[in-house]
């Protein structure tokens, strides 16, 4: 569709990469070591990639037909990748004005994976010096977007200049992996410290079981605790009605309501078949809200793919506010209505289920979410 000059855009800043697998055909590998000096036969295919990427591209799909640009931020090299990339990108409407070439190469993942698609090695070839807090800054600056997500592969300093920003964007940060969702602690602790910057929190986070556990641990860790006084968690749960059990450790809940409350903001806790945990922070009474919502059913032999559920969940979850925004029907600032955070994460879950069944990194079905979205406010 063709966008108006003013049509409000959502910017994702992190890594579009090149994927390529290596599957062998025989038997899963019992000692590699024993194998290690020759080659194998099997399937070598080559795949887009990137958190960054997969995100732009499921917001881009659930968002068709309506005016908006998604737009990826991210660094690219001058090498045939990038052209891979840039083709990739071009074959599917998705914009590449925000690929910025440089010296570096372009990101790359090799991944060696037995019979049985378990992985026995790989390498990751990224350069994490970009894009830097300037590019960034002036990305941002230059597009006033709705929305800003946040790849967890990005460096501290990227981090940095989406935190510090002056505009009105709403902000989702991804955390991508246990190691790299500290980072915006850590980003965090050193805002918080230097009290001539204002920043903002991100105003959704989107992390799996481990990661909002790792999070609470570095927050812990920096005593970041001690700037807010936390509330008295106990009641919170009590009233909640979120069984602790559910999530196997009751450790979880506690760091998704403990963040929520520290950074004010909005928790999506990615549980996988435990389904997904919300943590709200309120303003009106000061206090944060908790509630579970079910994995959606589906027959395991109907699981295709399951690396891009995670993404596309998170995607759907900027789409809906989107929209939402875009509509008039809700202000994000201050988006308290239980209602619309369970229809928010219900069709998250539908798109992650979509996914799930596709045999691509992200669904091309995704647009079924955006019709259903667009029902919803109409």
């Amino acid at each position: 569709m063709h966008h108006t000059k003013s049509a409000p855009s959502i910017l994702v800043v992190g890594y579009a990469a090149v994927d390529i697998t290596g599957q062998k055909d025989n038997t899963s590998v019992s000692n590699v070591n024993d194998e290690i000096a020759t080659t194998w036969p099997g399937r070598v295919s080559l795949s887009l990639g990137g958190v960054g990427r997969n995100m732009a591209e499921a917001i881009h799909g659930i968002l068709q037909g309506q005016d908006v640009i998604v737009k990826l931020v991210s660094p690219v090299g001058t090498d045939n990748f990038a052209k891979v990339i840039e083709q990739g990108m071009s074959s599917i409407g998705l914009s590449t004005s925000g690929l910025m070439p440089g010296p570096s190469r372009t990101a790359s993942v090799m991944l060696l994976l037995d019979k049985g698609g378990d992985l026995i090695t790989g390498i990751a070839d990224i350069d994490e010096s970009r894009p830097s807090k300037d590019e960034v800054d002036a990305m941002i600056r230059s597009h006033q977007p709705s929305i800003v997500v946040m790849d967890g592969n990005i460096s501290k300093e990227a981090m940095e200049a989406v935190l510090t920003q002056r505009s009105n964007s709403h902000i989702l940060f991804e955390p991508t992996s246990v190691e790299r969702s500290v980072k915006v602690i850590q980003v965090i602790v050193k805002l918080v410290k230097n009290s001539k910057v204002a920043f903002r929190f991100p105003h959704v986070i989107t992390p799996n079981v481990y990661e909002v556990v790792a999070m609470h641990a570095e927050a812990v860790k920096h005593n970041l605790f001690s700037v807010k006084d936390l509330p008295n968690l106990e009641g919170t749960l009590a009233d909640s009605g979120v069984a602790t059990s559910t999530w196997g450790n009751e450790n979880i809940v506690y760091a998704a309501a403990q963040l929520a409350y520290l950074l004010q903001t909005t928790l999506l806790v990615k549980g996988g078949r435990r389904g997904v945990l919300v943590a709200r922070y309120s303003p009106s009474n000061d206090s944060v809200h908790l509630s579970h919502h079910p994995a959606k059913n589906i027959d395991p032999s109907q699981i295709v793919n399951t690396t891009g559920a995670g993404d596309t969940f998170a995607s759907a979850i900027v789409a809906g506010l989107f929209t939402l925004k875009q509509s008039g029907k809700a202000d994000l600032s201050n988006l308290c209505d239980e209602k619309i955070w369970s229809a928010i994460v219900a069709e998250a879950q539908n798109a992650a289920l979509l996914t799930l069944q596709s045999g691509e990194s992200i669904s091309s079905r995704l647009q079924e979410i955006g019709r259903e979205w667009k029902k919803w406010i109409e």
